[in-house]
Order: structure tokens, then sequence, then C-alpha cells
């Protein structure tokens, strides 16, 4: 059946037609007004046994919007409506694909049903969306929601010794969007707009509950990605992100996983409608246990006063690792940070030649927090980064920087114990396309470990240059035999300790006037190299918490 028009309101409505052919409405109608719908509706009912009946409805709208409120914008286009239904359940729908049923409106137009009958009981509605709320919210892209029958494939539970892992069928519903751009503030799509803006976003959610009588199991997924997301209208105030993905993939009540990354690679991918023929597919890989990732580049700008800008990536996870002097994996919870590519500067002028402040340039780190999942529910601290400069911008003959940094912390549970990430590395995101491996040596016990390279220059009057290292540890001491105690050899027993170490190598060093040039007048020290040793035992040591 076609209906080149409909509306439902108050109010007249006068259509007007231009020399072009296209359709304005002039009237002062207040309502829902339709136009180009088309749609075919089938009921059946078998003849042999009255209980079983279906309904099918196709339908299309080429547009469908809010009419009559000035500055209130809501319409939708290229809207498509599938319904397939049996009326009772457990009965099998109509598969359309195998007969393609053509509905006759008795006016000469026929409306052909085709909808896959694999595809289960469906209900499915999708189009291209724009709602402006009075300049305040804006939003427009494509939108699918569909609600069917899948199969998907399970992954088993490791933590369990039974197998929840196979084929499951579920019932599905799933939402996404696509080529979405919205706006929420002042002034939306004019040059003055001050507010939240996102461009490029597309999202897929999927809800699925296997179908079962008892014990259902449920599990949810979201893949995201957005162009673009920044607070726009404040001169000097820029804070954005882009290139964001966002994966979340969480398990069922008896810690099983929909293993997306499997189906996609047996070429059974499970896609969700985003949009008008547009689909994404879920990549969620079971193996990195419940997940929630997310992932960009961020760049912020507040009025020159601090300014950042690089890779970043968090990462919400399960995992295992090993503990050093264990060879048993740890089912742990993972919560992890990393960046890249990092800038920053926080001081006055930033960005200018008259910048004047703290600058690190080239800035990589990971940062993993991790719990014990079962237990006595430890925790451990653990942390790498580098950072290709670090230093005092801006005040003339004054230097302080250093340059080639590099830390490490590996810090220990409140039994003592450390994780040993040479025995089992940890790979952590820094960034959409970018990672750092975690590879501290539980052997050296608790560890905050800082080297580099120092440059100070004050004003021509003291002058030092070279590589630095400071390192603070757990480890063994082995003491002399102490010949006034003959019944005991203190040399047997090695001695827990707490080692802090300072080391300096290639350093040149200056005091005096003129400082760097042919009237230097001082003191000088070339290419010396040092190292400072302390310990104290670990029985007398500061908390781990120091």
């Amino acid at each position: 059946m076609l209906f080149r028009s409909a509306f439902a309101g108050v109010g007249g409505r006068t259509l007007v037609r231009d020399e072009s052919g296209a359709i304005t409405d002039e009237g002062s109608a207040v309502g829902l007004s339709l136009t180009g719908m088309d749609f075919g509706l089938l009921l059946a009912k078998d003849r042999q046994d009255a209980s079983r009946s279906w309904t099918s409805l196709q339908a299309t709208v080429a547009d469908a919007r809010l009419i009559g409120i000035d500055g209130l914008t809501a319409s939708g286009s290229n809207l498509a409506v599938n319904v397939n239904r049996a009326g009772n359940s457990g009965y099998s729908v109509v598969d359309y694909l195998g007969m393609l049923k053509a509905i006759d409106d008795g006016a000469g137009h026929e409306y052909l049903l085709n909808m896959d009958g694999t595809r289960g009981e469906l209900l499915e509605v999708s189009g291209e969306l724009e709602l402006d709320v009075f300049g305040f919210f804006q939003l427009q892209g494509g939108f699918a929601i569909q609600k069917s029958t899948a199969t998907v494939t399970v992954a088993d539970n490791p933590l369990t010794d039974v197998d929840e892992g196979g084929e499951v069928t579920v019932d599905a519903l799933t939402i996404g969007a696509s080529a979405v751009d919205a706006f929420a503030g002042l002034h939306g799509g004019t040059d003055q707009a001050l507010g939240l803006q996102l461009t490029g976003g597309q999202f897929a959610l999927a809800l699925l509950r296997e179908q079962v009588e008892v014990d259902a199991r449920s599990w949810t997924a979201l893949q995201a990605e957005a162009g673009q997301v920044a607070f726009v209208g404040v001169d000097g105030l820029t804070v954005s992100a882009d290139s964001l993905t966002v994966q979340i993939n969480q398990t069922a009540s008896d810690g099983s996983l929909v293993d997306f990354a499997a189906m996609q690679a047996a070429g059974t991918g499970f896609e969700v409608q985003v949009g008008p023929q547009v689909g994404l597919t879920l990549e969620m890989d079971a193996a990195e246990g419940a997940v929630l990732k997310a992932a960009g580049h961020l760049e912020l700008d507040v009025f020159g006063l601090l300014q950042v800008a690089g890779d970043f990536a968090l990462h919400k996870k399960t995992g295992q690792i090993t503990l050093a002097g264990e060879t048993t994996p740890l089912d742990v919870d993972l919560l992890t940070l990393g960046a890249s590519g990092v800038d920053a500067f926080v001081g006055v002028n930033g960005g200018a030649d008259n910048a004047l402040g703290l600058q690190v340039l080239d800035l990589e780190f990971g940062l993993a927090l991790i719990s014990e999942r079962t237990g006595a529910l430890r925790s451990w601290t653990s942390l790498q980064g580098s950072a290709g400069f670090a230093g005092l911008v801006g005040v003339n003959g004054l230097s302080l920087s250093a340059s080639d940094l590099a830390v490490a912390v590996n810090r220990e549970a409140a039994d003592d114990s450390v994780v040993d990430y040479q025995a089992q590395p940890l790979e952590i995101a820094t960034g959409p396309n970018s990672s750092l491996t975690l590879d501290m040596a539980g052997a050296d016990g608790q560890l905050l470990q800082v080297s580099g390279t120092l440059s100070i220059d004050v004003f021509g009057f003291f002058q030092a240059q070279g590589g630095f290292a400071l390192e603070k540890k757990s480890t063994e001491i082995t003491l002399a035999d102490d010949p006034d105690t003959p019944d005991v050899n203190e040399s047997d027993t090695p001695v827990a300790v707490g080692l802090l170490t300072i080391g300096a190598t290639g350093l040149d060093a200056f005091a005096g006037l003129n400082g760097g040039t042919d009237h230097a007048m001082g003191v000088a020290l070339d290419r010396k190299s040092t190292r400072l040793n302390s310990s104290h035992s670990q029985q007398s040591r500061m908390p781990s918490s120091a």
C-alpha cells in the first residue's frame, strides 16, 4: 500500500509544489507529517491448526517529521520497519526469502515481503534521524534497532571446571548508530556555538540472552568510535579527543564470554546494523577476558597555562600474572593506563616563543593496577615510562633539564610479594595503535628506578652535565664474618635489605665565573663517575607504602 502523505495533529496544512517539484507546507499545522509511506501487512492462520498464526509487516517512509514548532526539529528519513512474528512461541516464522510474497494494494501497486526466516522472530527499525531542540541539543545520523534470533560462540570460563563454551542460540537486541554528529550547549549551528561537540560517531550495542527456560545467561557488548569530541566556543581553551575507540565485553553470571573474534575468524562475524544499509562487526576477543577499553588522542590547552597532547589508552580486563619465586600464574583483575607521544607544558605563554615554565616532550608510560580475584585479595602497582626531555624553559641563563629519562616502579603487596614481569611480561596499550611492555624482574623485589641525562646551568656560575641513576629496591647482601662471635658465622646467612643507590657517569661540572666561555674561571670536574650505596635491614625498613 502506498501513501503520498499523511498527517496527525492539529491545524490545517497547505502543501505547495514549486517549479522544481519540491513540496513545502505553508500551513499552520502542528503535529506529525509523513510522506512517501509504503507498507505491506500480512496476517496468516493455519487452516488445519487455528492455534498457529503469523504476522508480518514491512514498511518504508521517505520522510517523517514533527512540524509547526519554531526552533524544534525532529525528523526521520529513509525509515524502514520489518516485523516477522509467529503467533505462539516455539513456532517458526515465515521465510519470505524462500517465497518472495507480493502484496497487492488493489490500485496497481505491489509490495514485496523479503524477510529472511532464518533470523527468527524479527523486529527491526532503521533510518536517518535529525534532532534540534532550540539550538541547545542537536543530533543527526543513521540509526537502527533490531530484535532477532542469533547463534553466537561462547568461550569457556577458565576459572571453573565446567565447560561453558560452544554454540549458543540467543535472543539478540541490538542498537546502533552511524555517522553521528551531535552538539549540546548554546547557539548550536552558529558561529557563536558554545558547548560539547561530537563528530563522526558510531556505535553498536548488543544485548544477548540465551534461549532456555531456566538459568538463561545474558551477555552485553559495546563497540564505539568517534572522529572527535571537543569543547568549542571559548577562545584560548581547547579540550578535545579524536580517533576515539571504546570496546566493552561483559561476562554472563557463570563467567563465560561471547568470543566475537572467533566468530569473525570463522566467517560468521556478529554484525550489528548501525544505520540504513550500514553494519558494524563486533571484534572483541574472549581471550582478553571481560574487558573495558578506551583509547584515542587527547589535546588540552588551558589558556596557555597547561598544555597536553598525545595518545592514551585505558583498559580494564581480567588476566594472569606470575609472582616472584612462583611458577603458577595468578588470576587477577587489571586496570591499565597508558600514554605515548605526549608533549606537555605547565607555565605561562605556552606555545609561544616567550613560554616560561616546565616542559615535557615525548612522554610514554604504562601503569598497571592489579588486584587478586580470589584468596587474600592482594594488590600490586607497577609503572614503566620514559621521556625524551623534561625541563625548565624560558629563563635566560638558567637551564635545568633532563633527557632520555626512564622510570620503573614495581610496588609489592602487603605480604611483600612482587610481580615478576620477566617471567610473564605484561603488554599495556598506550594509544589506539601503540603499546608498552612491562618487563621488570621480580628478583629485584620492590623497585623504584630513575635514570637519564641531567643538564644544569645557573647563569654560568654553576654548570653540570652527565648521566645519572637512582635506584631503590629490595635485595640480599652477605655480611663478613665477625671474629668476635666465633660461634656464629654471619656470612652463612644472607640479610634481606632495602638498598638505595645513586650513581652518575660522564659527569662534567664547573663552579665559578663565566662558565662555558673562553673566560671561565673556577673549579672544573671532567668525565667522572661516582656511585653511592645505602642499605638498611628489611627488619627495620619503612612500610612498603612509603
